[in-house]
């Protein structure tokens, strides 16, 4: 995948702080007491609006999400939920193959309901059903009398 940079204008560097509301949760006092407190420079920009840096816009939203990721998991933790990852990629082995053959992977029926479990019965029995009643109903096929031919 090639990378390519791409200047950008000077109205486009700066995010407006207001947008910071739309993505993420305020935190308590609000974002402008946030920005302070942190430290960012907040401008203005060619409409009048305080604003910050794009990259600081950024690197807020990727740091609130991992934050959301591990409260997420924290929460499950203490909830009992498990927590899923996925199944572990086996190389040379297609996706199918690794489930089946990752821990915890497929369990058959008879694993599960042990080995006495019977499959469904429900076509043969209506295919069985079927065939003694065409048996029953069906013409008696004429007797020949006399000698066969050959």
């Amino acid at each position: 995948m090639n990378e390519t940079t791409v200047e950008l204008c000077e109205a486009c560097r700066l995010i407006p702080v207001s947008q910071l509301g739309v993505d993420l949760e305020p935190p308590l006092g609000g974002w402008m007491a946030f920005l302070q407190k942190e430290g960012i420079d907040v401008q203005t920009d060619d409409c009048g609006r305080p604003s910050i840096a794009r990259s600081v816009f950024g690197a807020l939203v990727r740091e609130r999400a991992s934050e959301r990721l591990a409260l997420r998991a924290v929460e499950q933790t203490r909830s009992g939920q498990k927590t899923y990852t996925g199944v572990p990629a086996v190389e040379g082995l297609s996706p199918f193959e690794s489930l089946v053959a990752a821990d915890g992977g497929v369990v058959t029926p008879a694993q599960e309901f042990g080995h006495g479990w019977e499959k469904p019965r429900f076509f043969k029995d209506a295919i069985d059903a079927g065939q003694r009643d065409l048996a029953q109903h069906a013409p008696k096929p004429p007797q020949r009398h006399g000698s066969p031919t050959r």
